[in-house]
């Protein structure tokens, strides 16, 4: 504390604090919440995705319709 200049009871002076901050405040920067549709487009992104896609739809043709469900609500649930 002694060598940092402050101590328990008032930490540093607004002034000090002022003199200390060279490069800006100590924040993240801001940014934009995203939406739900990015959100599911950035899905789509992942070979797995297209892979479950591919799978259900062989599934369907070969009217295993039990499977399809599984495998779609898996892309769905993801």
């Amino acid at each position: 504390m002694e060598l940092l200049g402050t101590n328990f009871e008032h930490g540093l002076s607004s002034e000090e604090v002022r003199k200390r901050q060279k490069s800006g405040k100590n924040a993240l920067p801001e940014t934009k919440p995203i939406s739900r549709a990015e959100i599911i487009l950035n899905q789509f992104k992942s070979p797995l995705i297209y892979i479950l896609l591919v799978a259900g739809a062989i599934t369907i043709i070969l009217k295993e319709y039990t499977d399809s469900v599984v495998i779609l609500a898996a892309v769905f649930v993801n």
